[in-house]
């Protein structure tokens, strides 16, 4: 238990290790090692084996994971500064874990400042996470926020620089905070384990294979959810919150549901390429929030319902920095976007939108018409019954 003062350590191993658990509640913590920066590895007792960041300043330099905790990383406070692996710069390594923050429970962040450059995933629980407040920029040679199970944002704001997939698991739900993403590949994919059974299963699988593919890459992650077009059961909801989407591969990607309900979101896809801004295995419905989304024509999905609020999807062209403006058929301006990158198609719904209604879509002046609730190759099918499994539940989404 740290709460106060200076500490500077240097390892060749292992940095600071608390067997039971790991707490830094003030002062000034720096670690330089050759292994993990932090650990707690009590594995026989759940209410241990915990890193605890409530204070202070805390700066971390690892071969191996930033911090490493058996069960939990709880961040509530301070200032937490992590470089693991080299960087982001250095890519996955070849062997070995070098995450920013791993866990084998929860991840909770709760305040605080947090900043990751980490050459595994930056933030990774084998369990499930939260992020409720604080500020968290990450940049990752692999995954930027991975989760196995459940991933609940409400609060937190939250920066991924660089990664392969930004934000990854099988049960996603972010209901409030600033979400800005970027990514190689998928931008948000709901791909994983939708149950603690599920979980704890892939997990072991994953400990027990002596290569580096995960879990989630086996289940098949990614634009076409890995040559599968099956609803696997996965969840990604959007209730609330500012989330934007800068990705290389799907922009907002679920091998089950996908459901927009409220918050703005902007989607900024691929420019070329069979992948879409938008994309599920299973059924995909907006009802409400306001959502703009531009990607290459090549692949386009759109909701599979008509049901609540209006959305349409024009196959409208432009370049990046074209300015894109929607109007419905009074002319008036439901809003005005400027696209980041080259675009064929673009997914556009807000409050008011009435689908059977005609709008249109003018792209540095060049007008395209398009009738709500039409267009596009939404996949249909329905998510399996059933929520997360009940031996332990991951972290409860906010109710609105």
């Amino acid at each position: 238990y740290v709460l106060s003062g200076t500490i500077n350590a240097t390892a060749s191993d292992d940095g600071l290790r608390g067997k039971d658990s790991l707490t830094i509640a003030g002062g000034t913590v720096t670690v330089n090692s050759g292994g993990d920066a932090l650990k707690s590895d009590q594995d026989n007792d759940d209410t241990k084996g915990y890193v605890s960041i409530v204070d202070g300043t805390v700066t971390l330099t690892s071969g191996g994971d930033g911090i490493d905790a058996y069960t939990d990383a709880i961040v509530t406070g301070g200032t937490l500064s992590i470089t693991s692996g080299g960087g982001a710069s250095a890519g996955e390594p070849a062997s070995g874990s070098a995450k920013g923050i791993k866990v084998g429970t929860y991840v909770i962040v709760d305040g605080g400042t947090t900043t990751i450059d980490s050459g595994d995933d930056a933030i990774h629980s084998d369990g499930a996470l939260r992020l409720s407040s604080g500020t968290i920029t990450a940049a990752s040679g692999d995954d930027g926020v991975h989760t196995e199970v459940a991933a609940v944002l409400d609060g937190a704001n939250v920066t991924v620089t660089q990664s392969n997939e930004a934000l990854e698991g099988g049960l996603i739900t972010i209901a409030g905070g600033t979400i800005d993403l970027t990514s190689t590949d998928d931008g948000i994919n709901a791909s994983g384990s939708i149950t603690v059974e599920a979980g704890l299963a892939a997990t072991a699988e994953t400990t027990e294979d002596t290569t580096t593919t995960t879990t989630t890459q086996q289940m098949g992650p990614g634009g076409m959810g890995g040559g599968s077009m099956e609803d696997t059961g996965e969840q990604l909801t959007i209730s609330g919150g500012t989330v934007t989407v800068n990705a290389n591969g799907d922009g907002i990607d679920s091998n089950g549901s996908l459901t927009i309900s409220g918050g703005t979101t902007t989607v900024y896809g691929p420019a070329s390429g069979a992948n879409s801004s938008l994309d599920s295995n299973g059924a995909m419905s907006i009802t409400g929030g306001t959502v703009i989304a531009f990607a290459t024509g090549e692949m386009v999905e759109t909701p599979t319902t008509t049901d609540g609020q209006g959305w349409i999807s024009a196959s409208a062209t432009g370049s990046a920095g074209s300015t894109v403006t929607i109007t419905d058929a009074n002319g008036s301006v439901l809003g005005t976007y400027t696209s980041l990158k080259a675009f064929g198609n673009v997914i556009y719904s807000t409050s008011g939108m009435a689908n059977g209604s005609t709008y249109t879509v003018s792209v540095d002046g060049t007008e395209t018409s398009a009738t709500a609730g039409e267009g596009g190759m939404g996949m249909g099918g329905q998510p399996p019954a059933g929520g997360p499994g009940q031996g332990g539940q991951p972290p409860a989404a906010p109710q609105n």
